[in-house]
């Protein structure tokens, strides 16, 4: 027979698994900031500024709507999340998949020499 768990183990976990996530959209748009970086790097060296620009532009303004979609989504659950609460919308890892490749594909485009 095994002992039930101490409820407030689980009331603590809850709250650090929506910090977790928290810091993993926090992540996501650091990495977007750092490819969008290294985009406007290529197009300074003179490579192909006509395209490394807009897209680091566009990686950036993308890590700015990232960082605040994780911040909107798991700020308002904090650690007060309950076990019947709705979990974040579906869309939200859509976009996040849609994005990923998109991005996956950008930095392929920027990465090949001319």
């Amino acid at each position: 027979m095994t002992a039930a768990s101490d409820p407030r183990e689980d009331e603590q976990d809850r709250g650090l698994a929506t910090e977790r996530t928290a810091l993993a959209w926090t992540r996501s748009a650091l990495a977007l900031a750092a490819i969008g970086a290294l985009a406007v790097r290529r197009g300074a060296q003179g490579d192909v500024p006509s395209v490394a620009y807009p897209v680091g532009a566009v990686l950036f303004g993308g890590a700015v709507g990232v960082w605040m979609l994780g911040a909107t989504i798991y700020g308002r659950r904090g650690a007060t999340a309950r076990p019947g609460d709705a979990a974040p919308r579906a869309l939200a890892f859509k976009v996040m998949s849609i994005g990923t490749v998109a991005i996956a594909v950008a930095a392929v485009v920027l990465a090949v020499p001319v």
